[in-house]
């Protein structure tokens, strides 16, 4: 993913850099049976002003997207469910919006989206063949989704005091569906077994 937008809440962030995400689809030889395997995503922390989570001002918040599980693959369309880690301005490790069970739920599309009010309809860009890379045919492609929910952030403290409502109240969460936005512009590197190293 090289470019976009995020929504969640009142929590908004223009994508400049790049987010990798590694997955490999394999046949099980005995059975037929076809899965996917799934890397983490590698991305840097983004910095956001304190006061987006309700904290005083003039402290430095970091957001750092995490697989959360359930990514499938039906080109063109992609689901996989995300969870954003807070952290800085002693936040400690923990405060984290959605969870492995109950995460922020994309259904990624490069057709037309179908939210619910307030949201209307946004389109995204098909695949096309943007180049190769060593033996890998690269792919570009738009995904979008605005009909998903967000939950709420969980397990946030301040000197050992929980600030959950506190956090959720400022970034406006949980995010009823319709409220919430991703825009993905990203390239997809396919690698066939064969031509592996």
């Amino acid at each position: 993913m090289v470019g976009g937008r995020i929504q969640i809440g009142r929590l908004g962030h223009e994508i400049t850099d790049p987010i990798k995400f590694t997955y490999a689809q394999v046949t099980e030889l005995t059975t037929g049976e076809r899965q996917l395997l799934v890397g983490p995503l590698h991305t840097k922390k983004v910095a956001l002003p304190s006061e987006a989570i309700g904290l005083p001002p003039g402290r430095t918040v970091f957001a750092a997207p995490e697989y959360a599980g359930g990514f499938t693959i039906n080109y063109p369309d992609m689901t996989i469910g995300l969870k954003i880690r807070l952290s800085g301005a002693g936040l400690g490790g923990s405060c984290v919006i959605g969870s492995d069970e109950d995460p922020i739920p994309l259904s990624m599309t490069t057709g037309t989206t179908n939210p619910p009010p307030p949201n209307t309809p946004i389109t995204g860009v098909p695949f096309t063949r943007a180049g190769t890379a060593g033996k890998a045919t690269v792919m570009s492609a738009t995904h979008v989704d605005n009909a998903f929910p967000a939950p709420a952030a969980r397990g946030c403290e301040q000197s050992g005091t929980n600030i959950d409502d506190l956090v959720n109240s400022a970034a406006g969460l949980p995010s009823p569906a319709g409220t919430n936005t991703v825009v993905l512009d990203h390239y997809i590197a396919l690698l066939g077994i064969n031509n592996l190293p």
